[in-house]
């Protein structure tokens, strides 16, 4: 018996939204008789001639705000079918009752302090609130009437249907979770299994990268002094030699590692053979690489950054070329430039004083 009267209050509540719904929208004054003249020949609300009536009421003292009832009454019917819950703080029905009526002459006030006096007047925020918004603009002001009155909405909203806000916001967060998850595990299943395939390009593609900057990096050669005279006196001078073990004077020629490497086995080959100072030769100093000169990989360093700074600022001037090579010699260094096609060399040389200004140099040779 009590899901049948449920079923019937929320029957008639549901009707109740969509005809009071229909006769809002529909509303026309060319419907009522005293607001026309002449008179309409036939009623163009949808609900007919009560339609027309209620809804000049409803618009006459609350404005815009009574589009609020029908929305009202369909909560309701989902309330009491108990599909959400349209309820709130207030526990009487005389305390819903009045807490209903309050937020909506509220809110019709709230309607009014967006509208202006004018001919209109009576159909944006009605007669309720046209007057309440007008008494708490006198003593309020605009913001303090705003603030106000939304208090007095939140209010009555608290006491009304203050539970539909809860469990709106629930739902938002049960949706973003779902949503969340959903995606998570769009993730698990696509994302990851093709995440071998997406190493695998970049690190093809990492390699590419590395392989072309290998090949376009300019060759920084240094000038190194010949040794010739060096090992001649080398060999001149020759090492301390003990008592009784002789200098060779023969020529030696110089051999390669594999040769090297294979005379050292032979002789460790031979074991048990003693050790003969006049027939042993000492190795040729020139076997000795020269050593690179210690600030060599500084100097590399300001190489680059000089390379770095010329690009630089032949591009900031509208020339695109490129450092292939590098001489270093012992007083000036020499920079092979490789410009694009159609850039003049005239284009360049101009620029002499500006690359000198950014390489930190007193003179440029172009």
């Amino acid at each position: 018996m009590k899901h049948i009267s449920s079923f019937l209050k929320s029957t008639v509540l549901f009707l109740a939204a969509v005809l009071v719904f229909l006769g809002l929208i529909s509303y026309t004054p060319k419907d009522i008789q005293f607001l026309t003249s002449p008179q309409a020949k036939s009623i163009t609300n949808l609900i007919g001639i009560v339609g027309a009536y209620l809804s000049f009421g409803l618009f006459f003292v609350l404005g815009k705000a009574a589009y609020f009832l029908p929305f009202c009454f369909l909560f309701l019917s989902l309330d009491r079918l108990g599909v959400l819950r349209f309820s709130g703080l207030g526990r009487s029905r005389l305390v819903n009752i009045l807490a209903f009526s309050f937020f909506v002459i509220f809110l019709s006030a709230f309607v009014g302090l967006f509208s202006q006096v004018n001919a209109g007047i009576w159909d944006s925020s009605g007669i309720a609130g046209f007057f309440i918004s007008t008494f708490f603009k006198k003593y309020l002001g605009v913001y303090g009437s705003f603030i106000t009155i939304f208090l007095l909405m939140a209010a009555n909203a608290i006491v009304f249907f203050g539970f539909f806000f809860v469990d709106c916001a629930r739902g938002l967060k049960l949706a973003f979770s779902k949503s969340a998850g959903f995606i998570e595990n769009l993730q698990r299943q696509e994302v990851r299994p093709s995440s071998s395939k997406l190493k695998e390009k970049v690190r093809t593609i990492s390699k590419n990268i590395k392989k072309k900057l290998h090949i376009d990096k300019p060759e920084i050669k240094f000038y190194t002094p010949k040794v010739d005279s060096l090992s001649k006196e080398s060999m001149s001078s020759g090492p301390n030699i003990k008592p009784g073990v002789l200098k060779s004077e023969n020529k030696v020629s110089q051999v390669s590692k594999s040769e090297a490497k294979k005379k050292i086995d032979d002789l460790e080959a031979e074991e048990g053979k003693p050790f003969d100072p006049l027939t042993y030769k000492l190795p040729h100093p020139s076997m000795l690489k020269v050593p690179p000169f210690l600030e060599q990989r500084e100097v590399k360093e300001d190489i680059e950054i000089n390379i770095k700074n010329l690009e630089n600022t032949l591009s900031d001037f509208g020339v695109e070329a490129k450092v292939v090579s590098v001489q270093k010699g012992p007083v000036v260094t020499m920079y092979e430039l490789q410009p694009q096609a159609g850039v003049k060399i005239q284009k360049i040389s101009v620029l002499a004083d500006d690359i000198a200004l950014a390489m930190k140099s007193s003179n440029v040779r172009i």
